[in-house]
Order: C-alpha cells, then sequence, then structure tokens
C-alpha cells in the first residue's frame, strides 16, 4: 500500500510538471528514489529487484542515442520506478504508457494539431498506465 501510494504521488505531481514545463520535478527522483531504495532494503529482495532497473537503463540510452528524443526525464522515471516496483510491474506501466501515448500522439496528429515528430509529455501516460494498472488489480 505505501509503495502504490508513493508511486503514485510521484508519478501524479511529475505529470503536472511534465504537461506544464515539459520536464520532470528535479527533487522528486532522488526522493523517491530513497524510498525507493529504503523499500527494497526493508523487503531483503536482494540483487534479484535490480533487474528492474533495466528498462529505466534503456530509456537513458535510447534518450542518448537518439539526442533526448526520448527525454532524460523519462528515462530518469521508469529507472525510479525500478526501485520500487518488479519488473513485470514496470514492464506493465511502461507498455500501458507507450499505448496510450500511441493513441494521444496518433489523435494528435490525425486531428493536425501535432507533427508526427512533435514533442508531447509522456509522463502523464505513464501515470494513467499506473493508474489503470491499479484500478486492474
Amino acid at each position: 500500500m505505501e509503495r502504490s501510494l508513493c508511486t503514485a504521488v510521484f508519478l501524479g505531481v511529475n505529470a503536472v510538471y511534465d504537461i506544464k514545463y515539459r520536464r520532470i520535478l528535479k527533487i522528486s527522483c532522488p526522493v523517491y528514489l530513497a524510498a525507493g531504495i529504503l523499500l527494497w532494503w526493508k523487503s531483503g529482495n536482494g540483487v534479484g529487484q535490480l533487474v528492474a532497473l533495466l528498462p529505466g537503463l534503456a530509456f537513458l540510452l535510447i534518450g542518448k542515442i537518439t539526442k533526448e528524443a526520448v527525454g532524460y526525464g523519462d528515462g530518469l522515471t521508469v529507472l525510479a520506478l525500478g526501485f520500487c516496483h518488479p519488473l513485470e510491474t514496470i514492464c506493465e506501466i511502461v507498455l500501458g504508457g507507450l499505448l496510450m501515448g500511441a493513441v494521444w500522439g496518433g489523435m494528435l496528429v490525425m486531428i493536425k494539431k501535432k507533427s508526427w515528430k512533435q514533442e508531447f509529455p509522456w509522463i502523464p501516460c505513464l501515470f494513467l498506465a499506473y493508474l489503470g494498472r491499479l484500478v486492474a488489480i
């Protein structure tokens, strides 16, 4: 329960910040990361939990390769989620967020509001995917 609340607040705050400023709140990742490390240590998951960091590291690498077509804030957010949730949960949240982002981006292109190369905030999609996952459980 405490993990769910921390994650919902973390993603919710960053979703609003991403919509407004097109970046994440800088202090939120270290704070959430500290909470995640504390939960990780308390649960005694061990080194196996470190596998959940791979999606975040992949996002950061993709951001570097694409010269931030995928923002570093997105990668840091997914990386921070890896400390609090198992790999399966991270994959569900990220895939849900990517699907929502694709639908939203497609809608924006179809109604001619944006070009297919224009950026839009992705953390709100990740937040909605997380909320959807909570409701589905």
